[in-house]
Parts: structure tokens; sequence; C-alpha cells
């Protein structure tokens, strides 16, 4: 089954660069001395650790639906627990009050994945385990992928737009 998670990884910019100007770094003229923003370094910081979690669980869930009937409870295991894992790290983070939403749509995100994982994936497991799958398994197989992609892209375009808000209001660049 093609994941579309691949697709919309692709979307999420992965990391934070300068901008092209003097924002990273301010040089005062008396002295030759760089002075860090640190709001900035913390806001490249914050991103990038929101978009590892992202892309360590997309890379799960990918693994998840491309698995044999050896893989597919190991797999499962896996990708629940880093559910679980980075809805716990994410909690932990202190933003300021205008960057919670890039906080809770991420955390909305890995609470999409737990919820699927533990509800809906457990249901097509069989079907995934089956060794001679019947028509109807496969056209069973084949909506569930395709409910859960839709349902997934709509919360990463979300994510993704509440990122580019976070990088603009921090003075960020992505790419």
């Amino acid at each position: 089954m093609i994941r579309l998670s691949l697709i919309l990884s692709c979307l999420l910019l992965f990391s934070c660069s300068d901008s092209g100007s003097d924002n990273n770094a301010e040089i005062s003229e008396i002295t030759d001395e760089i002075v860090l923003d640190e709001n900035r370094l913390d806001a490249v910081e914050i991103n990038n650790d929101f978009i590892g979690m992202y892309d360590g669980m997309t890379g799960l869930i990918t693994e998840l639906f491309l698995s044999d009937s050896a893989s597919v409870d190991l797999n499962y295991e896996n990708a629940l627990f880093e559910s679980k894992s980075n809805i716990d790290r994410i909690e932990s983070y202190q933003l300021e009050d205008q960057d919670e939403s890039f906080k809770k749509t991420l955390i909305d995100l890995m609470k999409f994945y737990e919820s699927e994982l533990e509800n809906g994936f457990t249901k097509v497991i069989p079907m995934i385990k089956s060794s001679n799958r019947s028509e109807q398994e496969i056209q069973e197989l084949e909506k569930y992928d395709q409910s859960f992609a839709d349902k997934e892209k709509e919360l990463v375009l979300i994510f993704a737009a509440a990122q580019e808000e976070f990088a603009n209001r921090n003075n960020i660049r992505l790419e």
C-alpha cells in the first residue's frame, strides 16, 4: 500500500535556516562581537524537534502499513509506543501563548495516530496476517488505508500551517 504520509512528509519543511539577513545575529560595530538571539535559537530547536518527532512517527506508520504477517505485531507495538512517547514529550514543552497552536497541532496529529492504532488498525491486523486474502479483505484494507491517509492529510496540513505561522512569528525561514 502506498502511503500518502510520505508525500505529505515532503510538504513539511524539515529544518530552519537563516533568512539571509542579519536576523540570526546582531553585529556590534563597536566590538565586532556576535550577539545571538536566544529566542530565535530556541524556536529553531523547537521546530527541529517537532519535525524530528513527526518524521520518526511517519516512518514508523509507513513501515507498519508495509508490514508483512511476520513483522506487523512488532511494527504495531513500535508505532503505538512512539505515538504515546511523543505526546508526553510534546506536552512537556513550555511555549509562549502565541506558539501553543504549533504544539497543539502536533499533539492532535500524534493523538490521531494513537487512536487509529488502538482502534482502527487493530481491526486490519488479522487481514494483514492472512496469507490468502479474499477480494473483500483486499478492498477493506485499501479502504482503511485511504481513510487513514485522508484523515492524516487533513491534520498534517493544519500542522504545516501552524509551523509556518510559528516560523514567521519567530523570524526563522523554513526550507
